[in-house]
């Protein structure tokens, strides 16, 4: 996490180890994210919603009790206090609002800005793979004595229609 270790307004270390364990649990990023998409503090039990949205991949109104009442019980025990702890979050009212504090914000920006270049990297990584095997299967597939000029035409365009379905498919 080369861009993460300092906090260039103040110089002071932005990561420590325990922000680090902080990080290291998918529910807690889960948290950062939610309360970044925010204007407005909000309650445990709304934060409990939408993490429970995501980490089951279904829309809020889809969120069974269970579901709901696992990430509340988890945040409420375990994961807020410690986030709290290390400064990411801050509450009022016995998480009746929660927030994110300034370290906790300029961490998930660094994060999500990390996760849209990791996915253009792969993205990039698949279209170069695609047209690299779609040139070969252009080339292979003709029988040597029949190759000219347009057999490796036809591998550029067999190789750039693996790219275009290699991009829908990364989408």
């Amino acid at each position: 996490m080369a861009g993460l270790e300092r906090d260039e307004a103040e110089g002071a270390p932005l990561l420590s180890d325990p922000v680090y364990q902080v990080l290291g649990n998918e529910r807690r990023r889960h948290v950062l994210q939610v309360l970044a998409a925010e204007d407005d503090p909000i309650d445990i039990g709304t934060l409990a919603e939408r993490v429970a949205g995501l980490e089951n991949d279904r829309p809020v109104a889809e969120v069974t009790y269970d579901q709901r009442k696992s990430v509340y019980t988890g945040l409420h025990q375990n994961h807020l206090p410690m986030m709290e702890q290390v400064g990411l979050v801050r509450s009022e009212g016995g998480w009746d609002r929660i927030e994110l504090t300034d370290r906790g914000a300029e961490i998930q920006r660094r994060i999500a800005g990390r996760d849209r270049r990791s996915a253009a990297r792969d993205r990039l990584s698949v279209a170069l793979a695609a047209l690299v095997v779609g040139l070969f299967l252009g080339v292979g597939v003709v029988p040597p004595s029949m190759l000219s000029l347009v057999d490796p035409l036809y591998g550029l365009l067999v190789g750039l229609s693996l790219l275009a379905v290699g991009y829908v498919l990364m989408k």
